[in-house]
């Protein structure tokens, strides 16, 4: 329901709300935690030591390099060279304190492991993409279809009901059919959806213009996070089932950060001088230029294309993987 409530927000003029949603939803989760006992099960053998240095080395590391990837729209790529290099100096360190201390927060044996360099970096590239073409279709539906950020938020539900409905199927199918079925299917599923997105441009109605890409990402996406995220979890014990849902986690944040800001980067930029940043984006009643729409639209099927490869080349590594899984 997220693109749902957004578009009311954003219709409202209450776009910037979005943010506090997420404060509400996080109280009711802690909440719920509480009253479900789930701390009683926590393994009796737990490190009181805590990795204060690689805390703050990961935090660091990963607040300057999001810091700079969210300047680099409104900012040239000189002005944010110091915080990505100071921000990749930090991880470094990270990554040299971790295989050093004796209580690491990522211990580095974990990174080593074929399975979770395969998961993390198929799962970087899936978000990177997922999440630039996030910015790119509601864009597309509110200046060149000229719908309200409500009903453009509508329109994505296909994506959503196919991930929650088909996760559990995807789930069920990796138990039974292993890793290397199950998240082809997702690679190829949502490659397909970004061809269609391509392929089926113009001013066709909504159910042949938009429906089978978004269905298709959303069957992609159910397949895809779901067989990386149990692959993830299953290459670790118990005791480290927090370390691979934070790795998890953050992951897929800093690969959606990535992917917003060099793909839309790189798709504003293809627009050229009909792109203004001065623009109101989310204004479905200001009237574009012919060539700004003619632009759009080009951009649009480029990075669609350009999507369905990045996507595609998850095919390789995840048969570099399958290759590869048994020497761990």
């Amino acid at each position: 329901i997220g693109p749902v409530v957004g578009g009311i927000l954003a219709d409202a003029g209450l776009w910037r709300w979005i943010f506090f949603l997420n404060i509400p939803l996080s109280l009711a989760v802690l909440i719920c935690l509480g009253l479900s006992g789930q701390g009683d099960r926590l393994p009796q053998k737990v490190n009181d030591r805590f990795d204060w240095a690689g805390m703050g080395f990961a935090a660091a590391g990963l607040g300057l390099v999001s810091a700079a990837c969210l300047q680099i729209s409104i900012e040239t790529w000189q002005s944010v060279a110091w915080m990505l290099l100071l921000g990749f100096v930090m991880l470094v360190a990270f990554a040299w304190h971790e295989g050093r201390s004796k209580n690491p927060m990522l211990p580095m044996e974990l990174i080593r492991k074929t399975r979770v360099a395969a998961a993390c970096l198929i799962m970087m590239l899936i978000y990177a993409v997922f999440h630039a073409m996030l910015v790119f279709i509601p864009l597309r539906l509110i200046q060149i279809d000229q719908l309200s950020a409500l009903i453009a938020g509508v329109a994505q539900l296909p994506t959503l009901a196919c991930l929650i409905l088909i996760s559990p199927l995807a789930g069920a199918m990796f138990d039974r059919l292993g890793p290397g079925i199950t998240l082809s299917i997702g690679v190829l599923s949502g490659t397909a959806g970004f061809l269609l997105l391509a392929f089926l441009s113009g001013n066709a109605s909504y159910w042949i213009r938009w429906f089978p890409g978004l269905t298709m990402l959303g069957i992609g996406l159910a397949f895809s996070i779901t067989s990386l995220s149990t692959l993830l979890m299953n290459a670790v014990n118990a005791e480290q089932l927090g370390i691979a849902s934070s790795l998890n986690s953050a992951v897929s944040r800093l690969a959606s950060v990535i992917g917003i800001a060099v793909l839309c980067g790189i798709g504003f930029a293809l627009l050229g001088s009909e792109f203004d940043k001065d623009t109101e984006f989310f204004s479905s009643t200001e009237i574009r230029s012919s060539e700004y729409r003619q632009a759009f639209e080009s951009m649009f099927v480029t990075m669609s294309y350009v999507s369905a490869v990045i996507t595609g080349s998850c095919l390789l590594i995840a048969g570099w993987f399958l290759r590869n899984a048994n020497r761990d």
